[in-house]
């Protein structure tokens, strides 16, 4: 079928533009213009005219089809490319050709030696079309280790039934390091901490995984039971707990926490608000720590704290170190460790980070 049989007038005038850009766009000027191609037949051409997308990639001349979305555009060797697009039943251009794919010829001026950094952010379009965060779940074809861990989802299922806490993905996502974390801190020496418990989910995943190493030591657990402190204004106030107790968020009291863990009889409660309740442990030495407290001023006297005396090659995980609900714990995180040369650390997708301490 030929590129320009079923194009309506829009879509024929948005892609001569990313052909011919007028004399002084910013493609003219010197910008790339593969740049302010992608854009329109990505945003404009494609999302402009109603399409529902159900597939896009790219192909280059004489090459068979390469990677999915318009950001690897970029990397192509032929200057030549072409926008397929298969629409989704009762989309407009669907119901002018049912079954049938599209495609967009345009060209691109930018020979490989040329091709755009990856960390040149402000190239492409964000989100493309073809953003799939999460990749849907088929039980019928896993794809990770984390689909078929079933020692692991049936732990979190009896942890999550215990404490009587909802399921969320990207919480489960990130407490699957948990277990990872204490597999790996085993011949450590210290001592177990979580800093921030809530009902005790992730401290019953804990205890799990230290009975399962064959860690035999205290598990210390460090929580005001009155829910969050004030926040400054490094903090954001958007996520609000539907469960309030007290007049304050993110409270569970202690005796229902302690009820929760009750099958664990090394748990040490301490119980206050940040820093005042750590002056009890300040002679001991620490495997692993669980840092969950949400906020800037807190997550700051934690990791100031807690980090002297993590033991080399112990492990923290930094439960908010990602999260967007809580910018000011992220804050405080990359402020401690941005001069420290002791620290391996890094960010997951699910937004726990891990810093190991060097040795």
């Amino acid at each position: 079928m030929r590129s320009g049989s079923c194009k309506p007038r829009a879509l024929r005038d948005r892609l001569h533009r990313c052909r011919h850009p007028r004399p002084h766009s910013e493609a003219a000027r010197g910008r790339p213009e593969c740049q302010e191609g992608i854009a329109h037949a990505d945003e404009e051409a494609v999302t402009g005219i109603g399409a529902v997308l159900s597939g896009v990639r790219l192909s280059g001349a004489g090459k068979r089809p390469t990677r999915r979305g318009g950001r690897d555009l970029r990397h192509l060797p032929s200057e030549r490319a072409c926008l397929v697009v298969k629409p989704k039943r009762g989309n407009a251009l669907a119901s002018r050709r049912p079954g049938r794919t599209f495609r967009i010829g345009f060209s691109i001026r930018i020979p490989m030696a040329r091709a755009l950094p990856l960390s040149n952010k402000t190239s492409l379009p964000f989100p493309s079309p073809t953003f799939q965060p999460w990749p849907s779940y088929d039980p019928q074809r896993p794809q990770v280790g984390y689909d078929t861990d079933a020692a692991f989802h049936s732990l979190y299922d009896e942890a999550q039934t215990a404490t009587e806490m909802n399921d969320r993905a990207m919480r489960r996502q990130r407490h699957y390091l948990i277990p990872q974390a204490i597999r790996q801190v085993r011949n450590v020496p210290g001592y177990v901490a979580e800093v921030g418990c809530y009902r005790g989910l992730s401290a019953y995943i804990t205890c799990s995984a230290m009975i399962a190493e064959g860690i035999s030591c205290d598990f210390h657990i460090f929580d005001s039971f009155e829910g969050l402190s004030s926040p400054n204004e490094h903090d954001a106030t958007e996520f609000k707990s539907k469960k309030i107790v007290a007049g304050n968020t993110l409270a569970c009291p202690e005796d229902q926490v302690r009820r929760n863990l009750a099958r664990f009889d090394f748990v040490q409660y301490h119980r206050g608000w940040i820093p005042d309740c750590f002056p009890g442990v300040a002679e001991k030495t620490f495997r692993y720590v669980h840092v969950d407290v949400d906020l800037y001023q807190p997550t700051i006297d934690t990791l100031k704290f807690f980090w002297p005396r993590l033991s080399p090659r112990g492990v923290m995980l930094l439960d908010d170190n990602g999260t967007l609900f809580f910018p000011g714990a992220r804050k405080a995180i990359d402020e401690f460790f941005s001069e420290r040369n002791d620290v391996v650390r890094f960010e997951t997708p699910s937004g726990a980070g891990i810093a190991i301490k060097m040795a």
